[in-house]
């Protein structure tokens, strides 16, 4: 899969990443949609460093998408479903580093939990208003 990485200041690359892997409480999310961050133009622009994004960093954390795997503890979360995930709380380690890449083509979202890091959606609400 690709995904986009932070190299530095104007600098970002769209690298060739190994496909999540998913434990028994992870998800696995196919992005669909991606807004762009904040943090993300800041870190392009201006440098990551006082922001918490350093080099290495998967960027893009405004995303949408439908879920593709389902670890066998997960519950509440299926198959199929459409999801907004919460970046923040998206990866066990703290800090940007772990933060959801949401320009990434897939994302695992470590300890998925309903109404915690993992939103539903409707299905019937179309990805691009999402």
């Amino acid at each position: 899969m690709k995904g986009v990485i932070y190299k530095g200041i104007h600098d970002i690359e769209v690298e060739e990443l190994p496909m999540p892997e998913p434990t028994d409480n992870d998800i696995v999310v196919k992005v669909m949609r991606n807004g762009i961050c904040g943090s993300d133009l800041h870190a392009y622009n201006l440098g990551g460093d006082e922001i918490g994004v350093y080099p290495g960093a998967a960027i893009g954390h405004e995303f949408v998408g439908i879920v593709t795997t389902v670890g066998k503890n997960v519950i509440n979360i299926k198959p199929d479903d459409h999801v907004f995930i919460n970046p923040s709380i998206a990866k066990k380690n703290p800090g940007m580093l772990a933060m959801a890449g949401g320009l990434s083509q897939y994302n695992l979202i470590e300890n998925a939990t309903i109404n915690k890091n993992v939103f539903e959606l409707p299905k019937d609400l179309p990805l691009d208003v999402s």
